[in-house]
């Protein structure tokens, strides 16, 4: 199976159904984690790394290269089950029209 048909599937689970509603109270949601090959191809988000929204455009780098980018927000995180502690996935930096709205 693929990483989408996995987490679709996934998605059937009651354990997974229960934690989606509990999240959906608070505006969070589920999401899977990937990144991209340079051919297109999705795959596993590599540790230590995280994806930014800047401007519209989601671009991949280490996480200390995007603690570096001024006004990113964490925007998802994800449970790390080989260290036990919450981990970033995403940020997105603020654009100057969404400040404006």
């Amino acid at each position: 199976m693929s990483m989408t048909s996995d987490a679709k599937a996934a998605l059937n689970d009651p354990e997974v159904l229960h934690a989606m509603k509990t999240l959906s109270k608070y505006g969070l949601g589920v999401l899977l984690v990937h990144s991209h090959t340079p051919s297109g191809h999705m795959v596993p988000l590599p540790k230590g790394q995280i994806g930014l929204e800047d401007e519209g455009r989601v671009s991949f780098m280490d996480l200390d290269d995007a603690d570096a980018k001024s006004h990113a927000e964490e925007v998802a995180w994800i449970w790390n089950l080989a260290d036990s502690q919450i981990e970033v996935v995403m940020k997105c930096r603020v654009s100057q029209w969404c400040e404006e709205e």
